[in-house]
């Protein structure tokens, strides 16, 4: 794959899934959609590589790694410096 090297079978299922739907949903062209699913495999692993390891995230993978990549750790009440 463009850039994307080797893909292990969950990666190609999710670009399979995510191409479909935007060929299908948006009416974009097979090679476009199929470069805007390689484009997420990438950021995919990117985000993965940059995350601690957690069992759930080597099995699967981070359903959403942009939501869950903002930097902030801690409650809002720990954020200002109150005890739980």
């Amino acid at each position: 794959m463009d850039g994307v090297g080797t893909m292990t079978e969950t990666e190609t299922e999710r670009f399979e899934e995510r191409a479909a739907i935007v060929e299908f949903e948006a009416g974009w062209p097979r090679p476009v959609a199929e470069a805007e699913a390689r484009r997420i495999i990438g950021a995919w692993r990117w985000f993965s590589a940059l995350s601690p390891s957690r069992p759930s995230d080597t099995a699967a993978g981070p359903s959403d790694p942009l939501s869950q990549r903002s930097g902030v750790t801690g409650t809002a009440s720990t954020r200002r410096g109150y005890q739980t």
